[in-house]
This record gives structure tokens, C-alpha cells and sequence, in this order.
């Protein structure tokens, strides 16, 4: 009875260190940076980890509104991957490549 007692102990232990790893984990994650681009150049777009698109520069305006509309759409979702693949990346490593199944749906991933 001891011995399982310790064992859960163990585990209890082992479970609190993994949380306290994903917390740090998540905080790299949120503090990180990231710039998309267009395919073309044109438009770059800054986001934070918490997905908070930080700002958007127009680097040539010389193309019309709605090819501009499409690099803006073009260069947040270059971010958003950045942020996506930083992220599983992250959590890989706290989990020692475990599959964390739904919660790596938390990520924003695909």
C-alpha cells in the first residue's frame, strides 16, 4: 500500500513539474514575435504569440486596393504559421515529443 502510495506521489510530482513547463512553455509562446510577408513583398505584418497582430507596413503601394487587401491577408497568415509552427515546437520539446492530442489544439494549429 506504501509502495503505490509513493508511486502516486511520484507521478503527482511528475505531473505538477509537466504543468509547470507547459505554463513556461506558453509564456515563451506568448511574448514571441513574428513578421509575415506577402508573397510579393509588398506588406509585412508583425503578431505576438497571443495572436495579437502588432502592426502592418506597406512596403510598395504601387498595386491596387485589392491586391493589397490579398498581401495584407497574404503576410498576417505567413505570421500566423510562424506562430503555429514556433508554438508546436515549444510544446514539443516540454512533452518530449508526447502527443498532446486536443491540447495541442489550444495552439491554433491545423
Amino acid at each position: 500500500m506504501f509502495k503505490d502510495l509513493a508511486q502516486l506521489g511520484g507521478l503527482l510530482g511528475k505531473a505538477k513539474q509537466m504543468s509547470d513547463a507547459i505554463s513556461e512553455a506558453r509564456e515563451r509562446i506568448s511574448q514571441a514575435r513574428f513578421t509575415g510577408r506577402s508573397a510579393d513583398g509588398a506588406v509585412e505584418i508583425d503578431v505576438l504569440g497571443d495572436q495579437h497582430v502588432l502592426a502592418c507596413r506597406i512596403v510598395s503601394s504601387g498595386e491596387s486596393d485589392a491586391v493589397l487587401a490579398q498581401d495584407v491577408v497574404e503576410a498576417t497568415n505567413d505570421a500566423l504559421r510562424q506562430l503555429q509552427a514556433f508554438a508546436t515546437e515549444e510544446m514539443r520539446k516540454v512533452s518530449g515529443g508526447l502527443d498532446l492530442g486536443p491540447l495541442q489544439g489550444l495552439l491554433g494549429g491545423r
